[in-house]
């Protein structure tokens, strides 16, 4: 047996023995699910302290955002001249590593009107895909279906 052969025999051995303690002291097989939210000090006691995670179920249902956000004049109100951050990257995907795994990208960031966005995503959300689809010349291409095609098959 070699040096690099014991080399690597020895850090495989580490990393099994590392991954068992881990097992051992905060691991559980499966993942905690509460069907309520638990205090703040239970939920600190309980997970944030050991690093454990855990899967709230109903955990925002009583935050008034869920009826007001959904409200685009309640939106324009409280938003009115308001300026929001916005990433941009090529991809859709901010503070990630490029699609070649080569190095971390951070997105490039610009402010935008909040009201602006609101009526840019409300055309987004009222547009008419199909008509978009069954166009046949290149000059009528629709720049919100290049945008967010890949949503579009949510639709």
């Amino acid at each position: 047996m070699n040096i690099e052969q014991t080399i690597v025999e020895k850090i495989t051995s580490c990393l099994e023995e590392l991954q068992q303690d881990a097992k051992d002291l905060y691991l559980d097989k499966e993942i905690t699910i509460l069907s309520h939210p638990p205090t703040a000090l239970a939920f600190l006691r309980d997970y944030v302290s050991k690093n454990k995670p855990v899967l709230i179920k109903h955990a925002y249902e009583h935050w008034a955002a869920l009826a007001k956000w959904q409200n685009p004049e309640y939106l324009r109100k409280k938003m009115d001249g308001k300026s929001v951050t916005v990433s941009v990257t090529p991809n859709g995907r901010a503070d990630a590593i490029d699609d070649k795994k080569t190095y971390f990208v951070l997105p490039m960031e610009k402010k935008a009107s909040f009201l602006e966005l609101l009526d840019y995503f409300n055309e987004l959300l009222n547009h008419d895909a199909d008509a978009c689809a069954n166009k046949k010349e290149k000059s009528e291409h629709c720049i919100y279906c290049d945008e967010v095609r890949q949503l579009y098959i949510h639709i």
